[in-house]
């Protein structure tokens, strides 16, 4: 269950990159510099996805060492390698995210509100940058506890989702205030 719980984690994460990608091609269309990052965005996207996939499962040979549990299966079964993977790539990918975004905040005059609500969520996107940090090191300072790996994983998934969906909800709620 544990590599099956660890293959779902990248996929929620990388869907909620989508999601986003999803919604800055629709705002940048047009706009040649913001159209190649989102495209580069989405190649790296599918390219590190294809990464950690194969590397939760083939980072202990044979397979079966996972299940193992005496004698001691070793380092591997604690998923160092599909942690680092995973978390790096995150921030790369976070970091390009915040890259597109950026740009689009200072493009045009915004009210106060408006400067206000994308700021908070460009902070709330480097927010999930230090939540992938923190729990890259917190996993490693506990040796790979399963509790701390899960907590940090809900945590980051948590933020996430709100990041990644902020948009959306944020338009619906500019909508129902309208009327």
């Amino acid at each position: 269950l544990v590599l099956v719980a660890r293959v779902l984690l990248t996929s929620a994460l990388w869907l909620q990159i989508c999601v986003l990608l999803l919604f800055y091609s629709r705002i940048t269309s047009g706009i040649t510099w913001a159209d190649r990052l989102t495209k580069t965005a989405w190649v790296a996207v599918c390219l590190t996805y294809i990464a950690i996939v194969p590397a939760t499962f083939l980072e202990c040979r044979p397979i079966s060492l996972y299940w193992q549990i005496s004698p001691d299966p070793g380092h591997c079964v604690r998923a160092y390698v599909q942690l680092l993977i995973q978390g790096v790539a995150n921030i790369v990918i976070d970091l390009l995210l915040l890259s597109i975004a950026y740009p689009l905040i200072c493009l045009r005059k915004r009210s106060l509100s408006e400067y206000i609500s994308l700021y908070t969520l460009f902070a709330l996107g480097t927010f999930c940058i230090v939540i992938t940090v923190v729990r890259i090191v917190l996993v490693f300072d506990e040796d790979s506890s399963q509790t701390t790996r899960s907590l940090w994983a809900s945590v980051q998934i948590f933020v996430s989702c709100f990041v990644a969906n902020a948009p959306t909800i944020y338009g619906s709620l500019r909508v129902v205030r309208r009327k």
